[in-house]
């Protein structure tokens, strides 16, 4: 028996095929790993300066510090960390501060190009 489809169930049928195929894309899309939430290896060597330690830091949150240009050692003395409104104390018996801008260790004589200086009460 040949039977043949009308315009409208042949378009119907198309349609169907292409939220079919979109479909499966996104699901497979989605099984992949994002960068956006990678997690960097350690170094292949140890790490001896506990502020240098950027494991567990992601892509992003590395690219941040490059572009808020952080040094480790400021070469103006009036714009280190410690002396930013930005600067976040180390916890007992950590040598390393934080950030409220740049997530991960922070040098207490880092700084970066984000410096505002810590307003002071009158």
């Amino acid at each position: 028996m040949n039977k043949q489809m009308d315009r409208k169930a042949f378009l119907q049928k198309l349609g169907l095929l292409g939220i079919v195929g979109l479909g499966t894309t996104s699901i497979l899309s989605s099984c992949g790993e994002s960068k956006d939430t990678e997690v960097k290896a350690p170094p292949a060597k140890k790490v001896t300066d506990p502020c240098s330690d950027y494991t567990g830091l992601t892509d992003i949150d590395i690219k941040t510090r490059e572009n808020l240009k952080y040094v480790a050692k400021s070469e103006d003395a009036a714009k280190e960390c410690t002396k930013c409104n930005f600067w976040l104390t180390p916890k007992e018996g950590d040598p390393c501060g934080g950030c409220q801008l740049i997530k991960g260790p922070i040098k207490p004589e880092g700084s970066c190009i984000s410096f505002a200086p810590k307003m002071t009460q009158s």
